[in-house]
Protein backbone atom coordinates (compact mmCIF):
# COMPACT_ATOMS: atom_id res chain seq x y z
CA UNK A 1 0.00 0.00 0.00
CA UNK A 2 1.71 3.44 -1.26
CA UNK A 3 2.06 6.10 1.84
CA UNK A 4 1.59 9.67 1.41
CA UNK A 5 5.29 9.68 2.61
CA UNK A 6 6.13 8.01 -0.76
CA UNK A 7 5.12 10.68 -3.06
CA UNK A 8 7.84 12.52 -4.68
CA UNK A 9 6.26 15.91 -4.09
CA UNK A 10 6.73 15.30 -0.72
CA UNK A 11 10.30 14.63 -0.48
CA UNK A 12 10.61 17.65 -2.75
CA UNK A 13 9.24 20.16 -0.51
CA UNK A 14 10.66 18.66 2.75
CA UNK A 15 14.45 19.75 1.00
CA UNK A 16 12.64 22.95 -0.14
CA UNK A 17 11.81 24.10 3.36
CA UNK A 18 14.82 22.57 4.84
CA UNK A 19 16.80 24.57 2.49
CA UNK A 20 14.88 27.23 3.29
CA UNK A 21 15.24 27.14 6.76
CA UNK A 22 19.16 26.95 6.66
CA UNK A 23 19.36 30.29 4.69
CA UNK A 24 16.78 32.19 6.61
CA UNK A 25 18.98 31.19 10.19
CA UNK A 26 22.58 31.05 8.94
CA UNK A 27 22.88 27.50 8.58
CA UNK A 28 20.93 26.78 11.81
CA UNK A 29 17.78 25.13 11.09
CA UNK A 30 15.45 23.35 12.67
CA UNK A 31 12.82 20.69 12.65
CA UNK A 32 10.33 21.63 14.27
CA UNK A 33 10.28 25.13 11.69
CA UNK A 34 10.29 22.52 8.89
CA UNK A 35 7.87 20.35 10.20
CA UNK A 36 5.28 23.32 11.09
CA UNK A 37 5.67 24.37 7.00
CA UNK A 38 5.19 21.03 6.24
CA UNK A 39 2.00 20.95 7.79
CA UNK A 40 0.74 24.21 6.55
CA UNK A 41 1.60 22.96 2.63
CA UNK A 42 0.54 19.35 3.24
CA UNK A 43 -2.33 19.07 6.10
CA UNK A 44 -2.77 15.57 5.42
CA UNK A 45 0.71 14.22 6.14
CA UNK A 46 -0.39 15.28 9.95
CA UNK A 47 -1.48 11.47 10.74
CA UNK A 48 2.07 10.62 9.08
CA UNK A 49 3.81 13.04 12.16
CA UNK A 50 6.17 10.53 13.60
CA UNK A 51 7.72 9.17 10.18
CA UNK A 52 7.38 12.50 9.18
CA UNK A 53 9.59 14.31 11.72
CA UNK A 54 12.65 11.57 10.72
CA UNK A 55 12.63 12.32 7.24
CA UNK A 56 12.75 15.94 8.09
CA UNK A 57 15.53 15.96 10.51
CA UNK A 58 17.60 14.23 7.98
CA UNK A 59 16.65 16.90 5.59
CA UNK A 60 17.72 19.71 8.15
CA UNK A 61 21.14 18.16 8.98
CA UNK A 62 21.83 18.00 5.60
CA UNK A 63 20.65 21.71 4.91
CA UNK A 64 22.82 22.96 7.56
CA UNK A 65 25.89 20.79 6.69
CA UNK A 66 25.41 22.42 3.22
CA UNK A 67 25.77 26.03 4.65
CA UNK A 68 28.24 25.75 7.17
CA UNK A 69 30.52 23.79 5.03
CA UNK A 70 30.00 25.30 1.59
CA UNK A 71 28.19 28.68 2.64
CA UNK A 72 25.11 30.06 2.15
CA UNK A 73 25.83 31.27 -0.88
CA UNK A 74 25.45 27.81 -2.11
CA UNK A 75 22.09 26.81 -0.71
CA UNK A 76 21.36 30.01 -2.30
CA UNK A 77 22.35 28.42 -5.44
CA UNK A 78 20.33 25.54 -4.86
CA UNK A 79 17.05 26.92 -3.93
CA UNK A 80 17.65 29.35 -7.38
CA UNK A 81 17.80 26.17 -8.83
CA UNK A 82 15.32 23.54 -7.40
CA UNK A 83 12.83 25.97 -5.81
CA UNK A 84 13.22 30.03 -6.94
CA UNK A 85 9.48 30.12 -5.09
CA UNK A 86 11.36 29.76 -1.53
CA UNK A 87 13.10 32.57 -2.24
CA UNK A 88 10.70 35.35 -2.17
CA UNK A 89 10.12 37.20 0.89
CA UNK A 90 7.41 35.98 3.20
CA UNK A 91 5.62 39.26 4.37
CA UNK A 92 3.04 37.93 6.99
CA UNK A 93 -0.39 39.46 6.38
CA UNK A 94 -1.57 41.69 9.18
CA UNK A 95 -5.68 42.04 9.73
CA UNK A 96 -6.12 45.15 11.67
CA UNK A 97 -9.31 45.59 13.67
CA UNK A 98 -12.36 43.10 13.80
CA UNK A 99 -13.50 40.34 11.24
CA UNK A 100 -16.40 40.83 9.83
CA UNK A 101 -19.59 38.72 11.09
CA UNK A 102 -20.34 35.54 9.14
CA UNK A 103 -22.90 36.81 6.30
CA UNK A 104 -22.01 40.67 7.00
CA UNK A 105 -25.63 40.87 8.47
CA UNK A 106 -27.08 44.23 9.37
CA UNK A 107 -29.08 45.67 11.89
CA UNK A 108 -27.38 43.31 14.52
CA UNK A 109 -28.28 43.80 18.08
CA UNK A 110 -25.48 43.18 20.87
CA UNK A 111 -25.62 43.74 24.28
CA UNK A 112 -23.37 44.50 27.54
CA UNK A 113 -24.98 43.31 30.87
CA UNK A 114 -22.46 44.39 33.65
CA UNK A 115 -23.27 43.70 37.39
CA UNK A 116 -23.77 47.46 38.20
CA UNK A 117 -21.71 46.78 41.73
CA UNK A 118 -18.77 48.79 41.07
CA UNK A 119 -17.07 50.40 37.82
CA UNK A 120 -16.07 48.71 35.25
CA UNK A 121 -12.84 46.50 35.04
CA UNK A 122 -10.61 46.10 31.81
CA UNK A 123 -12.40 42.56 30.95
CA UNK A 124 -15.64 44.67 30.99
CA UNK A 125 -14.09 47.54 28.80
CA UNK A 126 -13.16 44.73 26.26
CA UNK A 127 -16.85 43.84 25.80
CA UNK A 128 -18.01 46.97 25.38
CA UNK A 129 -15.31 48.13 22.85
CA UNK A 130 -15.71 44.90 21.54
CA UNK A 131 -19.60 45.22 20.99
CA UNK A 132 -19.65 48.53 20.20
CA UNK A 133 -17.81 48.14 16.92
CA UNK A 134 -19.29 45.33 15.48
CA UNK A 135 -21.97 47.58 16.16
CA UNK A 136 -20.72 50.10 14.02
CA UNK A 137 -19.08 47.99 11.48
CA UNK A 138 -22.70 46.40 10.41
CA UNK A 139 -25.20 49.43 11.31
CA UNK A 140 -26.35 47.84 14.78
CA UNK A 141 -26.78 49.19 18.17
CA UNK A 142 -25.40 47.82 21.78
CA UNK A 143 -27.90 47.18 24.80
CA UNK A 144 -26.69 48.27 28.31
CA UNK A 145 -28.33 45.76 30.14
CA UNK A 146 -27.76 46.68 34.17
CA UNK A 147 -28.19 43.07 35.50
CA UNK A 148 -29.35 43.93 38.87
CA UNK A 149 -31.41 41.27 40.03
CA UNK A 150 -29.06 39.07 41.97
CA UNK A 151 -29.58 41.46 45.60
CA UNK A 152 -27.59 38.67 47.66
CA UNK A 153 -24.45 38.37 46.01
CA UNK A 154 -24.14 40.95 44.22
CA UNK A 155 -25.84 43.88 45.50
CA UNK A 156 -26.01 46.70 43.45
CA UNK A 157 -24.38 50.38 43.94
CA UNK A 158 -26.46 53.57 43.73
CA UNK A 159 -23.74 55.07 42.18
CA UNK A 160 -22.48 52.15 39.68
CA UNK A 161 -25.91 53.26 37.17
CA UNK A 162 -24.64 56.39 36.46
CA UNK A 163 -20.40 55.26 36.31
CA UNK A 164 -21.11 52.52 34.41
CA UNK A 165 -23.23 54.63 31.60
CA UNK A 166 -20.35 57.48 31.68
CA UNK A 167 -17.36 54.91 31.10
CA UNK A 168 -19.22 52.82 28.35
CA UNK A 169 -19.59 56.82 26.65
CA UNK A 170 -15.97 57.28 27.45
CA UNK A 171 -15.02 53.67 26.21
CA UNK A 172 -16.48 54.07 22.46
CA UNK A 173 -17.41 57.56 22.07
CA UNK A 174 -20.85 57.61 22.08
CA UNK A 175 -24.06 57.07 24.41
CA UNK A 176 -25.76 53.16 24.49
CA UNK A 177 -28.36 53.12 21.90
CA UNK A 178 -30.36 51.54 24.87
CA UNK A 179 -30.68 51.21 28.73
CA UNK A 180 -32.26 48.60 30.17
CA UNK A 181 -32.85 47.84 33.88
CA UNK A 182 -33.77 43.88 34.53
CA UNK A 183 -35.32 44.66 37.73
CA UNK A 184 -37.31 46.91 36.11
CA UNK A 185 -39.09 44.14 33.75
CA UNK A 186 -39.35 41.36 36.46
CA UNK A 187 -42.81 41.97 35.97
CA UNK A 188 -42.93 40.71 32.49
CA UNK A 189 -40.83 37.97 33.34
CA UNK A 190 -43.19 36.46 36.02
CA UNK A 191 -46.05 37.09 33.46
CA UNK A 192 -44.03 35.28 30.68
CA UNK A 193 -43.56 32.68 32.82
CA UNK A 194 -46.81 32.08 34.41
CA UNK A 195 -47.68 32.04 30.43
CA UNK A 196 -45.25 29.57 29.73
CA UNK A 197 -46.04 26.61 32.60
CA UNK A 198 -49.61 27.15 31.27
CA UNK A 199 -48.95 26.40 28.33
CA UNK A 200 -46.87 23.20 28.54
CA UNK A 201 -48.90 22.01 31.74
CA UNK A 202 -52.29 20.78 29.37
CA UNK A 203 -54.65 18.26 30.26
CA UNK A 204 -53.96 14.23 29.96
CA UNK A 205 -55.43 13.23 26.84
CA UNK A 206 -57.80 10.45 27.40
CA UNK A 207 -56.01 7.50 25.18
CA UNK A 208 -52.96 8.29 27.82
CA UNK A 209 -51.97 4.84 30.19
CA UNK A 210 -53.14 5.56 33.86
CA UNK A 211 -49.19 5.62 34.83
CA UNK A 212 -48.33 8.53 32.20
CA UNK A 213 -51.68 10.41 33.48
CA UNK A 214 -50.22 10.29 37.38
CA UNK A 215 -46.93 11.31 35.67
CA UNK A 216 -48.53 13.92 33.85
CA UNK A 217 -50.70 15.55 36.84
CA UNK A 218 -47.99 15.50 39.19
CA UNK A 219 -45.96 17.33 36.82
CA UNK A 220 -48.63 19.65 36.20
CA UNK A 221 -48.89 20.07 40.57
CA UNK A 222 -44.87 20.65 40.85
CA UNK A 223 -45.11 23.35 37.94
CA UNK A 224 -48.30 25.00 39.51
CA UNK A 225 -45.98 25.11 43.30
CA UNK A 226 -43.09 26.18 41.09
CA UNK A 227 -44.91 28.77 39.79
CA UNK A 228 -45.87 30.25 42.55
CA UNK A 229 -42.18 30.09 44.31
CA UNK A 230 -41.11 31.84 41.42
CA UNK A 231 -43.76 34.33 41.47
CA UNK A 232 -43.20 34.85 45.64
CA UNK A 233 -39.15 35.37 44.57
CA UNK A 234 -39.77 37.69 41.82
CA UNK A 235 -41.96 39.81 43.96
CA UNK A 236 -39.59 40.25 46.61
CA UNK A 237 -36.64 40.78 44.69
CA UNK A 238 -39.11 43.53 42.61
CA UNK A 239 -39.49 45.00 45.96
CA UNK A 240 -36.13 45.55 46.89
CA UNK A 241 -34.99 46.88 43.27
CA UNK A 242 -37.65 49.37 43.77
CA UNK A 243 -36.10 50.36 46.93
CA UNK A 244 -32.80 50.65 45.34
CA UNK A 245 -33.97 53.08 42.72
CA UNK A 246 -36.11 55.14 45.18
CA UNK A 247 -32.55 55.56 46.92
CA UNK A 248 -30.81 56.06 43.73
CA UNK A 249 -33.30 58.82 43.05
CA UNK A 250 -32.70 60.45 46.25
CA UNK A 251 -29.04 59.92 46.18
CA UNK A 252 -28.76 62.06 42.89
CA UNK A 253 -30.89 64.64 44.27
CA UNK A 254 -28.85 65.36 46.78
CA UNK A 255 -25.84 67.94 46.35
CA UNK A 256 -22.45 66.81 45.36
CA UNK A 257 -20.69 68.22 48.35
CA UNK A 258 -22.97 66.13 50.63
CA UNK A 259 -21.99 63.19 48.49
CA UNK A 260 -18.93 63.17 48.91
CA UNK A 261 -19.25 63.21 52.93
CA UNK A 262 -21.45 60.64 52.74
CA UNK A 263 -18.75 58.89 50.13
CA UNK A 264 -16.09 59.41 53.01
CA UNK A 265 -18.10 58.25 56.12
CA UNK A 266 -19.26 54.79 54.27
CA UNK A 267 -15.70 54.53 53.69
CA UNK A 268 -14.31 55.09 56.78
CA UNK A 269 -16.88 52.83 58.48
CA UNK A 270 -15.85 49.75 56.51
CA UNK A 271 -12.05 50.09 57.41
CA UNK A 272 -11.48 47.46 59.52
CA UNK A 273 -10.35 48.81 63.41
Amino acid sequence: MTSDLDDPEVAKAIRKFALQNALEYDGAGEMKSVLGRMFGAHPNLKKHARDLVGLIQNAVDEANKLANEQGLEHVRILLEEEAPEALEKRVKERREGLRPLDGEPTGVVLRFAPNPNGPMSLGHSRGVVINSEFARMHEGEVILRFDDTDTKRKPPSIEAYDTIAKEFEWLTGRAPDRIVTASERMPLSARLTRTRTRTRTRTPSPTLTPALTRTLTLTRTRARTLTLTLTRTLTLTLNQARRIRSRARSWRSTPASRRRSCSRRRRASRRPR
